[in-house]
């Protein structure tokens, strides 16, 4: 961006047409006024990956895994879970459980477990893990690429 261009802001796109595609995107529409077909059938295709109807997008794929190196002779102990008033117990609770089915966690039995703290948002409770102790044992990546 260049000093006094603007940016790009919503009165860039304002005179432009779109439509409403599938209760979910608005999308920029092609000359013959249509929405661009291309762009349609790849937001169809990847559904999924984005985060709609109070569900987190999610990208499937095998070749997507992802290794966290930690340093060989780490001390990683598992740690006692903090304690929690009846109010953030059932926070947490319904969290871990929203969590669960949106298939987000699984149930895991690791010896090295870390603490979760719940923390007061405006009006509600967010969930939070600390990773302090997992964090300080991680081999860093210098250069963290896909593929």
């Amino acid at each position: 961006m260049f000093a006094g261009d603007g940016g790009f802001g919503a009165e860039m796109t304002k005179d432009c047409p779109t439509e409403n595609v599938d209760g979910h995107w608005r999308v920029g529409l092609d000359d013959a006024g249509k929405p661009h077909p291309e762009l349609v059938a790849l937001l169809r295709r990847h559904t999924k990956a984005f985060a709609l109807e109070g569900r987190p997008g999610r990208v499937l794929d095998s070749e997507m895994e992802m290794e966290i190196k930690v340093v060989t002779d780490a001390d990683l102990r598992p740690e006692a879970p903090r304690r929690a008033s009846p109010e953030k117990r059932r926070a947490m609770e319904t969290t871990i459980d929203q969590l669960l089915s949106w298939d987000v966690i699984e149930p895991s039995s690791s010896p090295v477990s870390f603490p979760v703290l719940m923390v007061r948002q405006r009006d509600k409770w967010r969930f939070c893990v600390d990773y302090r102790q997992l964090n300080a044992a991680i081999i860093p990546d210098r250069y963290p690429l896909l593929y």
